[in-house]
């Protein structure tokens, strides 16, 4: 007989699979980072934040981080809180990651209140990421506001839908597909990509197959400032 498992149990096995998870129970007054066993480690936040996947009381919160030096596992804190500056009703912990993980960091925040907005950030030694601002499903509603998109090829142009989309006031992004095109530099749509100055680099110009191809496309959009605010 087969095993069943919810929704929520499948996205975090997959997850384990593609960055690191941290699933803790949310505490206050954790280590803020600054004393991480390589503190001579160099490190930023390249690619923005995201979050997804909400309920009523959690949401997973994810990031990327760039060290100077791939060959090291980063301890990095996460902070989640209903207020942007980070005051009230603060949760907060510690995941690792590593170049096994892509520097990648996914968390699922939870002891969260329903239907409510939250702010989020993520910590290495002196370096803090851009806000996230993110909300968690509500116990009941007769109205939900959706943007939806798609097909977002970085050669062939500028991601300005995202922009606008980021000064919406909606409770769900929704992304039909296409988020990143793996053609080539000779591929669809890049006929303009020099004047437009969204050439692919030279280390990721071909048509992306390995798993290492993948991770480097996806930085490149995820460093574009359009996608990162929306």
């Amino acid at each position: 007989m087969s095993e069943k498992i919810s929704r929520r149990e499948l996205i975090q096995k997959s997850l384990l699979g593609f960055g690191a998870l941290s699933i803790p129970v949310a505490f206050t007054g954790c280590n803020d980072g600054s004393d991480d066993e390589s503190p001579e480690i160099q490190a930023d936040f390249l690619h923005g934040v995201a979050s997804g996947d909400p309920l009523q009381d959690k949401v997973i919160l994810w990031t990327r981080v760039t060290p100077t030096d791939s060959g090291v596992r980063l301890k990095v804190v996460w902070e989640i809180s209903t207020d942007n500056q980070f005051k009230q009703n603060l949760k907060t912990g510690m995941v690792e990651t590593s170049k096994t993980d892509d520097f990648t960091v996914k968390v699922d925040a939870a002891g969260l209140q329903a239907d409510t907005v939250y702010y989020y950030r993520f910590k290495f030694g002196n370096k803090v990421s851009p806000v996230g601002q993110t909300k968690t499903l509500p116990t009941s509603t007769n109205k939900v506001s959706f943007a939806v998109c798609s097909c977002s090829n970085y050669p062939a142009g500028y991601f300005y839908v995202y922009r606008e989309m980021a000064k919406q006031n909606v409770d769900v992004i929704i992304h039909l597909g296409d988020y990143i095109y793996e053609y080539g530099a000779d591929g669809y749509a890049t006929e303009d990509a020099t004047k437009l100055g969204r050439n692919l680099p030279a280390d990721n110009n071909k048509e992306i197959i390995k798993l290492d191809d993948y991770r480097k496309r996806y930085a490149l959009y995820r460093q574009d400032k359009d996608l990162q605010a929306v």
